[in-house]
């Protein structure tokens, strides 16, 4: 998987408040700070600390995957 199909990746967010989910792509994530829930309208706060914290994790685990995908490739023309 490479950054522009984790992008188009889709993840549900959950409400904390009722528990309703709605998908948006991970882009979707990266670019915007709110989401308003569909079915209770509450304020979800995706510029959180621990939101930004998991979707820097996201791309850096997606960059060491793609960091040893490249390793085994090259070990195989040894």
């Amino acid at each position: 998987m490479d950054a522009q199909q984790l992008d188009q990746l889709t993840i549900p967010i959950p409400c904390p408040d009722c528990g309703g989910k709605i998908d948006r792509s991970f882009e979707w994530i990266k670019d915007n700070k709110k989401h308003w829930c569909p079915t209770c309208h509450v304020n979800i706060d995706l510029d959180a600390e621990g939101t930004r914290r998991a979707v820097a994790g996201i791309e850096h685990s997606l960059k060491e995957v793609q960091r040893a995908v490249l390793e085994f490739q090259l070990s195989i023309k040894d």
